[in-house]
């Protein structure tokens, strides 16, 4: 009796978890560096693409918008928000402007006038969330080196 049970155990519990355990080891092996299927970002269709793929199709899509300005006479002066000096990415731009990660992780978080106001008038060089962040970028660095 305690034979067949464990029979029974093996082919209903054990058996099932061990197939859908290695389906799923499977898939997520096949989408390690892409999107999976049925994905849409921003309504733009994700499967099979990088990260990096993604945001360049984002940028792609991404329409800037002209900015016009009605001088005192009343004649529109019209101009793209590249030509007003804007840059899509706010990141990179704080990349350039400070020297070091946390600096433009504080900017990021507060905007720059806050980062100054709230972090660096008072001495401070990081806060809370640059560490996190910081931590959290190591710890995907090290998992990508296989280094869990």
């Amino acid at each position: 009796m305690t034979r067949i049970l464990m029979i029974l155990f093996v082919i209903l519990i054990v058996l099932p978890a061990a197939l859908i355990g290695g389906c799923y080891g499977a898939i997520r092996f096949q989408y390690r560096e892409t999107f999976m299927p049925g994905l849409f970002v921003n309504g733009v269709y994700a499967a099979d693409m990088t990260p990096q793929q993604m945001n360049d199709k984002l940028k792609e899509n991404a329409l800037l918008p002209t900015c016009i300005i009605t001088d005192a006479e009343g004649e529109e002066h019209s101009f793209s928000m590249e030509e007003a000096g804007f840059r899509e990415d706010y990141l990179a731009e704080l990349q350039e402007r400070f020297d070091t990660e946390a600096e433009v992780l504080t900017a990021y978080n507060y905007g720059v006038t806050g980062a100054y106001e709230h972090v660096w008038n008072k001495g401070l060089t990081e806060t809370e969330y640059s560490r996190e962040v910081q931590q959290a970028k190591e710890r995907i660095e090290r998992r990508m080196r296989g280094e869990w």
